[in-house]
């Protein structure tokens, strides 16, 4: 991302049920830990209500695509990026 800085980096680590997310500021300090039952919305509000942009990175796993697809249609109740 070239315009604006990245203000929170979060890490997302996918289960069946649940996923665990930690957010980190931009000097690495965690600002948050939270495990959400796997849904869209529960996710989309999450992912919000932190400092704008925000960086996701999801896990290399055979699940990712639902997370990803789940979280971008969100629109534009956040900026979103994925690793």
């Amino acid at each position: 991302m070239k315009s604006r800085q990245i203000a929170t980096c979060v890490g997302a680590d996918l289960h069946k049920n649940n996923t665990h997310f930690i957010a980190q500021d931009k000097a690495g300090k965690e600002i948050e830990s939270r495990k959400l039952d796997n849904n869209g919305v529960m996710f989309r509000e999450f992912l919000s209500s932190l400092p704008q942009p925000v960086k996701v990175i999801v896990e290399s796993t055979s699940n990712w695509a639902w997370f990803c697809e789940e979280v971008k249609a969100g629109g534009g109740k956040g900026s979103f990026h994925f690793s």
